[in-house]
């Protein structure tokens, strides 16, 4: 009886298990039909982040390595490759049939629904210039006004109730705060939205630069590779539009700035702490974009395979031309015409 029981029980919890993986997966699944871009953008942003760790970048801290090693970077990296492309996510966690690996599965929990804030959302191209014209809190226009259009727009966007959205309200109610064009180093977004760090490498300089203008950073905004799925591109110059402290500014450009931009020197501005700036706006233009998908990676072999057979035919005409050119070419034998003898 005792036995009977203890099975029934193991049945009933191990079918409870199930229901709620099932309804955990819907919750990943619901996320990622939302806004597959965002998703995109997000899994880019921190493939990145882990790429840069073999050069001492800021760890990313994703639930499977709890410190930067080399043993654990290798493991991070093993699964970033095994994460599909993005319009492969949602039939890869439908279908109950496909091995998922958990760590795979654990990080893309994490990616889509464990990062809320901020919530990262794609914005449509209608509204491009709409956002990039947006007046300064001076009532100034923008700055760059011939610029070139970015091919996606990304906004961050935070919670007024929670504490990272009380922080900044209480900080800019006290403080005169302005937008500023910050041209991104991509390996080191991912620490810098999620948890306000700057890289401290001698690049960097432990600080963020600062523009008014959008064309100043897109002239000295690194290009960066970032996921070789990505559908947003491979190689990313990421801009973004932030809303800065002026009094956490430090100027480090001519201190005429209307002189500065005549004669073609920026001015640049510098910021230390990162608390008094936050990033609303990300601008993306792609260097490079992926070359095929991977759903026709047997196209290549068809391709091998077609070729093969066009030298067979080849050669096949190349014989019979041996065979009957000869002929075709020959001399007739004509007989000696007749002598005096005959």
């Amino acid at each position: 009886m005792m036995f009977r029981y203890h099975r029934i029980l193991t049945r009933d919890v191990h079918r409870d298990s199930q229901i709620r993986e099932q309804e955990e997966r819907n919750v990943i699944i619901r996320c990622i039909k939302s806004d597959v871009m965002a998703i995109d953008l997000k899994i880019s942003l921190y493939i990145a982040a882990c790429s840069s760790l073999l050069d001492g970048g800021i760890h990313p801290s994703p639930p499977l390595i709890s410190e930067s090693t080399s043993v654990m970077n290798g493991r991070a990296l093993a699964v970033n490759d095994a994460i599909p492309p993005p319009e492969s996510l949602i039939p890869y966690l439908e279908n109950k049939t496909t091995l998922v690996s958990k760590q795979t599965y654990e990080l893309l929990k994490w990616l889509t629904v464990g990062l809320k804030e901020p919530k990262i959302v794609y914005i449509q191209p209608e509204n491009y210039r709409k956002i990039l014209k947006m007046d300064d809190n001076d009532g100034e226009q923008p700055r760059g006004n011939l610029v070139l259009l970015p091919e996606a727009i990304f906004a961050l966007r935070y919670r007024e109730m929670s504490t990272l959205g009380q922080l900044w309200t209480n900080l800019s109610a006290k403080e005169r705060t302005t937008q500023m064009f910050v041209p991104c180093n991509v390996d080191d977004l991912h620490s810098l939205i999620y948890r306000a760090l700057i890289s401290s490498s001698p690049e960097r300089g432990g600080s963020l630069a600062l523009y008014r203008n959008l064309n100043d950073c897109l002239d000295i905004s690194p290009a960066t590779w970032t996921w070789g799925k990505s559908c947003l591109g491979t190689r990313l110059k990421i801009i973004a539009i932030a809303e800065v402290v002026e009094s956490q500014m430090t100027k480090t450009g001519r201190d005429n700035e209307e002189r500065a931009e005549l004669v073609g020197t920026p001015s640049e501005y510098r910021l230390m702490d990162a608390s008094y700036y936050k990033p609303k706006y990300l601008l993306v233009y792609p260097q490079e974009k992926k070359q095929v998908s991977s759903s026709i990676q047997i196209r290549p072999k068809k391709k091998r395979g077609m070729q093969n057979n066009d030298v067979i035919f080849a050669w096949g005409i190349v014989i019979i031309l041996a065979c009957v050119l000869p002929m075709a070419t020959r001399v007739p034998k004509v007989p000696n015409p007749p002598t005096l003898l005959d």
